[in-house]
């Protein structure tokens, strides 16, 4: 009796493409120890690489080389490969017989299961390898979209660098002006505002790789302030805005209040 296979449900969430790769190899294991077949070959199109991937049975033996030119060159693909369906192919020999199963398209280019056998093999048989090639279908639907989702991935990160790089510099000009403003200050509040321009645009400048890392968690800078601190840091900020709201911004007397926090969020809050 033939063990059930597995259903891969679409739900869930996604599968690493290596682990993807060896379930597909797990599989086309399995088939060629429940069959008397000499080859099996797993055929998928890498997006990601623009290559193809082929994956042999390890139980493989002698011939593997010759087999895989024999698949590189895709001469012998139709231009309508049945889908899940097992169609024999001639491979110019009579010591062995060959099948492909067509298990879609990627790109324009066709995935498929391929086998030799030393014999015709039966109907039975034939349902059997179905069966196999419908669930390796599902896994390489998987493989796929998690290929997809790399690529996007690599688009993004190579974004973020080009970011990283058209930002660096208009903040370090920002850090240097405001610093040239401060020095010619008529005032200690235009200074001490020259000062969080310039400040700020430091601290983004060297937070700036954490920053545009939207795949990690970002890290704090825990330190010790004062609340007075922090509110007086905040004031300077928005000094502009609370002029112009003609606000008045009081600081009781009351026992200073330290804390352990990340200042510069805090500020932002």
């Amino acid at each position: 009796m033939y063990t059930a296979l597995p259903v891969i449900d679409g739900s869930q969430s996604p599968t690493p493409s290596a682990d993807i790769r060896q379930l597909c190899q797990l599989q086309i294991d399995r088939l060629s120890e429940k069959l008397p077949i000499l080859d099996v070959w797993l055929v998928c199109w890498n997006q990601l690489e623009n290559k193809r991937d082929m994956i042999p049975s390890r139980r493989n033996h002698g011939v593997g080389q010759q087999i895989r030119s024999y698949l590189e060159s895709e001469r012998w693909i139709s231009e309508n490969l049945p889908f899940l369906e097992l169609t024999p192919l001639s491979l110019g020999s009579s010591e062995s017989q060959a099948y492909v199963c067509g298990l879609g398209k990627t790109n324009a280019h066709w995935d498929y299961l391929f086998l030799r056998t030393e014999e015709h093999i039966s109907h039975f048989q034939q349902d059997l390898v179905k069966e196999y090639a419908q669930l390796l279908h599902q896994y390489l639907t998987l493989y796929q979209e998690n290929l997809r989702q790399r690529s996007k991935i690599q688009l993004l990160e190579q974004a973020l660098q080009q970011a990283d790089h058209q930002l660096r510099n208009p903040l370090a000009l920002i850090s240097l002006y405001a610093e040239t403003i401060g020095l010619g200050a008529e005032n200690e509040a235009q200074k001490q505002q020259a000062d969080c321009i310039r400040e700020t645009a430091q601290y983004i400048s060297t937070n700036l790789g954490g920053l545009l890392n939207c795949g990690k968690r970002a890290s704090l800078r825990r330190e010790k302030h004062t609340l007075s601190a922090l509110l007086q840091d905040a004031t300077v900020l928005l000094a502009p805005r609370i002029v112009d709201k003609q606000l008045t911004i009081v600081q009781s007397a009351a026992r200073p209040v330290s804390l352990v926090v990340d200042g510069w969020l805090v500020a932002q809050v």
